[in-house]
């Protein structure tokens, strides 16, 4: 195992041609792990992924696999989903108020200029994607 990546087990759900979609759950492994709030996994339980892979034919729904993250791949999540809007709205709200706009209006269009961040993210879904990496592999029984 790569000290880069975290890995999980997990269950498969369903296959498709490029992708298969897994089922993670929350291990008590995560309680401890040191990367648990940057990763978002200790949050929830239980968490659905559809990993894009070439091989997607070498797995069967209901096949336990490993499932590899990226550590980075955490902070990056945590980044475009939590800093960058909180910036991207106290800085809306600042330049607002700042030209004298009473404080109501600053908080309609910092929460405009957010509305518009994330319509933005979930245009560019499938080019931010691609920085997410995930790997999927069979386990061996032995």
């Amino acid at each position: 195992m790569s000290a880069n990546i975290i890995y999980h087990t997990a269950k498969v759900l369903s296959v498709d041609n490029d992708s298969v979609k897994v089922l993670i759950e929350r291990g008590s492994a995560c309680e401890t792990c040191y990367n648990r709030g940057a990763c978002g996994a200790f949050e929830k339980k239980e968490m659905i992924y559809d990993i894009k892979t070439d091989e997607s034919n070498r797995f069967s729904v209901g096949e336990t696999v490993r499932v590899g993250i990226a550590t980075n791949t955490g902070l990056k999540a945590v980044v475009y989903a939590y800093i960058l809007p909180m910036v991207v709205f106290v800085v809306a709200f600042l330049i607002a108020y700042l030209l004298s706009a009473p404080d109501w209006l600053s908080a309609l269009i910092g929460i405009a200029v957010l509305a518009v961040y994330y319509i933005l993210l979930a245009k560019y879904r499938n080019k931010l994607e691609k920085e997410f990496t995930f790997t999927i592999e069979k386990l061996i029984n032995i």
